[in-house]
């Protein structure tokens, strides 16, 4: 409630009340005597949801009709005060509005005003800039106040001085976006704090927490002695009868809060505290993604304390205007059959003279299982689902680490039982960034079991790192990107950037200063800048020559310090400065201590390297197959109960390998078979370790030719020869010998 010293005179009869509106920037006065028929109207609203909603925010809107008052009043700032029984030096402010709208009425005798506070822009204002520039990186990180406190710096708006009860909470670059308005962030400041907010009569936004345990407690007969029931005076606002009109209730007081519970989707386990039936329940707010289960706990504990033990009857209550109440008040008055206990969470003030207000509270006895907070379809770089849903089809498991880029499910169904894992990491070396994806699933029904893994990798040549000992530069320097024909990272100069910042440097140290073009759609008419390095110790500066960019159409080209320069002793700073003008194109500036640099290559020449790799096992009742695949690359082994086929473009058996039946083979290249034997042709040649035969028309005792281990060649049973010459026997059994010189006569 506003502490103001004059509040009792807006219930006090005969008073005469003054409606000023003065306007920024003009000598404009509106009074009772331009607004017509005292059409004024004030609205405002802690939470117009049909259940009570912490984190709900709107804007308190003011409309008028005026007469006489012929300048435009649009997009202009106005205050509105009243003064009462003429006491102008003290009048009570109603606050300071924003005309939005500023319609002539259709007769044209009258225009109709329409205006909003401060909160206005705020709601509606994209906001992606300031929390990106806020939380640039993805390890960057603050705390609530400091988060709170920078948002509200943004717009030029200062807030009530307050402790939030997760204020010291941290905040890191949660979400990855290009568009989040005002009022998402807004809304999950509060609420994950079990506020509400608005922008007091004095202009400064306030956090409102709802007074717990409105109700007054006294003694009774059905209240037992107790050591921890004392009683409780009412905390609300007395409305006396004298001063309320009309009163509408609702005969079930709201179920006060039991059970909290922050997760980020309807199945997701989170994090819960208290162990009740009406739960109030926290879903998808962007300042919590990543937080481990300890700091969940922590978060969720602050809010469930203050939040429980709000309970109030819902309630519509017409009675004499008095602005001094404020939204978020408690408020307690007497019927003829009730006594009303509740919060200002809606008000509509109306009129002058006869100043009327309508208080209003909605709300159901039980918390419905709907959720509560903001939802947008934002990027999000960090957060931890553990989530179980179960239908009459199926039940599935599934835990996700959304910045270690980590899942894991479980899907059980009447015919399979599936588990599925992926990760996702990225690594650089040198120019070239990969990142890998893996995944793996099994699945189980009853006729089969089956395995898989799967890996992609790409590979992406990058700008990043691509010399030890560089200080890249570039978008730190001066300009913005241009013409996304030119790659989308041409950089356009502008004279009001003239120097970069300093850095540190080792004297002594030889460092090499280039600048780079572009690759293609550069002409030799193109404006290029020129640079100048600049070496201090901090009193002194030592100005080099100027150095630019040579234009050779179609090439990688740079110019600079080409041999390099050796940092003097004393000196320890360098910079560089801009000595073009205004919109010059270059395509990088960069420090290096490496002598050997290399052009990078434009990303249309180094198209990404993608290696998709598989694996499977699967196993039935008849056979287990397993294939394994790079890219065009296939191998397979599929084993039933007759054969086991394997298929690869190159085999390699390593070790003793035992074959006790039929080898075919369409080619042996280099074989090496020591013991056993090798056969063809249907066992009519054989080869083993005694040596190899030929059967023909004979069998294994008298084949038609054989060669024995000694190397002795055998025709038939009687004829025999090496390289000193012939046996034969003849028919009663003689061997005989010759020589082969003796054949021949030599």
């Amino acid at each position: 409630m506003v502490d103001y010293s004059l509040q009792d005179l807006f219930y006090a009869p005969n008073v005469d009340k003054q409606l000023i509106i003065t306007i920024d920037g003009s000598s404009v006065k509106i009074t009772n005597t331009e607004l017509h028929q005292e059409n004024f109207e004030l609205t405002e609203s802690l939470c117009s949801e049909s259940e009570l909603t912490f984190g709900a925010c709107e804007a308190v809107a003011v409309k008028f009709t005026i007469s006489n008052v012929f300048t435009s009043l649009k997009d202009k700032w106005i205050t509105v005060k009243m003064v009462l029984n003429g006491n102008s030096t003290n009048p009570f402010i109603l606050g300071r509005y924003k005309v939005v709208s500023d319609k002539p009425t259709a007769d044209r005798t009258k225009r109709e005003i329409e205006a909003y506070d401060a909160l206005y822009d705020v709601i509606n204002a994209d906001v992606a800039k300031w929390y990106n520039s806020l939380l640039p990186n993805d390890d960057s990180t603050t705390t609530i106040k400091a988060f709170r406190s920078s948002f509200f710096a943004y717009f030029g708006i200062v807030q009530k001085d307050i402790t939030l009860v997760n204020d010291s909470m941290t905040v890191t670059k949660s979400i990855d976006t290009e568009q989040i308005s005002g009022a998402d962030v807004l809304n999950c400041i509060c609420e994950i704090n079990g506020c509400m907010g608005h922008i007091g009569r004095g202009g400064q936004y306030e956090y409102i927490y709802l007074s717990q345990d409105i109700q007054g407690l006294y003694p009774s007969e059905d209240l037992y002695p107790s050591e921890d029931l004392f009683p409780v005076e009412p905390k609300g606002i007395t409305i006396k009868k004298s001063h309320y009109i009309s009163a509408e209730y609702q005969d079930y007081i709201v179920k006060g809060i039991d059970k909290v519970q922050i997760r980020q989707s309807e199945d997701d386990i989170g994090a819960i505290a208290g162990d009740g039936t009406n739960a109030y329940i926290i879903e998808d707010n962007f300042l919590v993604y990543g937080k481990s289960a300890e700091e969940l706990n922590t978060i969720v504990n602050n809010i469930f304390n203050k939040i429980k033990g709000i309970t109030y009857r819902p309630m519509s209550v017409e009675s004499i205007g008095n602005p001094c109440i404020e939204i978020g008040d408690a408020v307690r008055l007497s019927t003829k059959y009730a006594i009303i206990e509740s919060y200002v969470l809606n008000r509509t003030l109306k009129g002058i003279q006869s100043l009327r207000d309508t208080y209003t509270a909605d709300g159901e006895q039980l918390r419905s299982t709907q959720v509560n907070s903001v939802n947008k379809s934002i990027v999000q770089l960090k957060g931890r689902i553990n989530t179980l849903t179960r239908t009459v089809d199926e039940t599935k498991s599934q835990i996700v680490d959304v910045e270690q880029k980590l899942s894991t499910s479980i899907t059980q169904t009447a015919e399979q039982i599936r588990s599925d894992a992926s990760k996702t990491y990225e690594t650089k070396e040198d120019a070239k960034s990969t990142k890998t994806t893996l995944e793996s699933s099994i699945t189980q029904t009853a006729d089969e079991i089956r395995s898989e893994v799967r890996s992609q990798i790409q590979a992406t040549v990058t700008y990043d790192n691509i010399f030890e000992g560089t200080q890249f530069w570039g978008d730190r320097l001066w300009g913005d990107k241009a013409d996304a024909t030119i790659n989308n990272e041409v950089l356009t100069t502008h004279s009001g950037y003239p120097i970069t910042k300093y850095f540190t440097v080792s004297a002594q140290t030889t460092i090499h200063v280039y600048v780079e073009i572009m690759r293609d759609n550069v002409i030799v008419a193109d404006p290029t800048p020129s640079f100048q390095l600049l070496v201090s110790n901090g009193t002194n500066v030592i100005t080099e020559d100027s150095f630019g960019v040579r234009l050779l159409s179609g090439t990688w080209t740079a110019d600079g310090l080409a041999y390099g320069y050796t940092i003097p002793s004393g000196y320890d700073r360098i910079a560089v400065r801009l000595i073009g003008g205004e919109g010059l194109h270059y395509r990088r500036l960069y420090v290096t201590t490496n002598e050997g640099y290399i052009w990078k290559p434009s990303p249309a020449d180094t198209p990404a390297e993608i290696a998709e790799m598989y694996s499977q096992i699967r196993q039935t009742s008849e056979e287990i197959s397993t294939k394994v695949a790079k890219n065009e690359v296939v191998s397979e082994i599929n084993q039933s109960a007759e054969k086991v086929k394997i298929k690869a473009d190159k085999i390699e058996l390593d070790g003793a390998v035992i074959i006790n039946a039929t080898l075919t083979a369409a080619t042996l290249i280099g074989a090496i078979i020591n013991g056993g034997a090798v056969s063809f042709g249907n066992n009519r040649v054989v080869v083993n370790e005694d040596g190899m035969w030929v059967l023909g028309n004979g069998g294994v005792e008298n084949p038609d030719f054989r060669v024995d281990k000694s190397g002795f060649v055998h025709l038939g049973n009687s004829f025999k020869m090496s390289p000193a010459g012939a046996w034969w026997t003849d028919n009663v059994g003689t061997e005989h010998f010759k020589s082969w010189s003796s054949f021949f006569g030599f």
